[in-house]
């Protein structure tokens, strides 16, 4: 009798490991499809960022309609990061009333986030204006439980020195 249940143990497992184990590897290999298609969508959307030098309302909502074709729960993070300039000025020791140009320039770079980059755009005439040799970023989540915050995709583009349009 222990014989005949050994076999049948062996039995169903077997059909598990039949069944079970091709469509865990098709799941996966979807999954990983759907991870290449919103690399791609991504890339596109940040060398159309920075070829124009702007981010339009219309840009992002095309972006966004695309991705929410996909069936993972993705959360979107941009950055607009920004090297600035500024001539460091000292107290003319002649007339305190006055400052005199030091001969040095200080550097440092500001980032802008999502949040303030969307406020902008609605605030503006829907365009977020960027400047050559900026930076943009887009970093692109899936946001669900089981793996919260992995990163699927960040890409970062410099924004090109474009023409007014």
């Amino acid at each position: 009798m222990s014989d005949i249940q050994g076999k049948l143990v062996d039995l169903i497992i077997g059909v598990l490991i039949m069944f079970i184990a091709p469509v865990l590897y098709f799941n996966k290999t979807a999954q990983s499809s759907e991870e290449l298609i919103i690399r791609q969508y991504t890339a596109a959307f940040v060398e159309n960022v920075c070829t124009h030098g702007y981010l339009s309302k219309t840009m992002y909502e095309d972006y966004i309609r695309q991705l929410l074709e996909q069936d993972a729960v993705l959360l979107v993070e941009l950055e607009h990061s920004e090297q600035i300039q500024e001539p460091v000025y000292i107290r003319n020791p002649e007339d305190a009333n006055t400052f005199l140009f030091s001969g040095e320039i200080r550097s440092y770079e500001t980032v802008t986030y999502t949040d303030e980059i969307l406020e902008r755009i609605s605030q503006s005439n829907g365009r977020y204006e960027m400047n050559a040799d900026d930076y943009f970023k887009v970093i692109v989540r899936l946001n669900e439980k089981e793996e919260a915050n992995m990163v699927i995709t960040a890409y970062k583009g410099r924004i090109r020195d474009v023409q007014a349009e």
